[in-house]
């Protein structure tokens, strides 16, 4: 009896020992596994199933100077009827307009950029002395329009007497001049072409850094910055009447590109 207990303990220790060494070994597999899977995510780029990869980003900038200006004004005035305050916002715009008109400002270019036309009421104070309170009629006492007109210069030298002009006729608001580019494709090409050329430039070397062959391009992406402009100025008339020269310097503008290459490596 006791020989055959010894038996069946040795056999249930044998047992749990063979089990043990079966879980390190697995455990031990499970580990490599799990850091093999990690290595084939690194930060060159590697995935499970793709070739590896590097990716890079580059910035071009362009400087180049503007070719066009763009003015705005806008005429407010009130009256006892519509057609009053009409008038005398007319009474304005139309020397305005003259005056854009004799700069060499081309029709194709001056455009309404809004016109409104609103009435005024008069203010009522009311005592109430019981809820809910009763609201008087309102009454209209007048009108208010105005006028919003957008020029495009395309004459930089006329910009200085085209503010004079504006503000001698009579003009209430100039905002302007905004001094832009009125085609900037060409210049936005040019500032990828230099930003590709610099994200190819940083590839090669840190390729060589790592040791490794650059490849074909795997992706590509374009996020062009908007085009910088100098800050737009917004002219009181008086401002305007009160100097003997209006200085409009134009500066220049900026485009600037950033890309982002992702390039195969061997």
């Amino acid at each position: 009896m006791d020989t055959n207990q010894n038996v069946h303990d040795m056999g249930r220790r044998s047992f749990f020992r063979y089990l043990k060494l079966f879980v390190i070994i697995l455990s031990i597999f499970v580990v490599i596994e799990c850091f093999a899977a990690l290595k084939g995510y690194g930060s060159i780029g590697q995935g499970p199933n793709g070739p590896a990869t590097i990716t890079v980003s580059g910035t071009g900038t362009i400087t180049a100077s503007p070719d066009i200006a763009d003015i705005s004004f806008t005429v407010s005035k009130d009256g006892a009827t519509a057609t009053a305050a009409q008038n005398s916002v007319s009474t304005i715009v139309t020397p305005a307009l003259a005056a854009v008109s004799a700069e060499g400002v081309a029709s194709t270019d001056v455009q309404t950029g809004s016109y409104n036309l609103n009435p005024k009421y008069a203010s009522n104070t009311v005592v109430c002395m019981v809820y809910p309170c009763p609201q008087p009629p309102q009454k209209i006492v007048g009108y208010t329009v105005s006028e919003t007109v957008d020029i495009k210069v395309r004459n930089l030298d006329t910009v200085s007497d085209l503010l004079t002009k504006l503000a001698a006729a009579g003009v209430s608001n100039i905002t302007g001049p905004n001094f832009v580019i009125d085609n900037p494709t060409t210049l936005q090409n040019q500032a990828e072409a230099k930003a590709i050329i610099d994200a190819h430039t940083e590839a090669v070397a840190l390729a060589k850094e790592l040791d490794v062959h650059l490849g074909s391009v795997m992706s590509f992406s374009d996020s062009g910055s908007p085009i910088m402009y100098p800050r737009v100025m917004s002219v009181a008339s008086e401002a305007v009447a009160a100097a003997p020269t209006v200085q409009v310097p134009t500066g220049q503008n900026t485009i600037t590109s950033n890309v982002s290459v992702t390039y195969a490596i061997n």
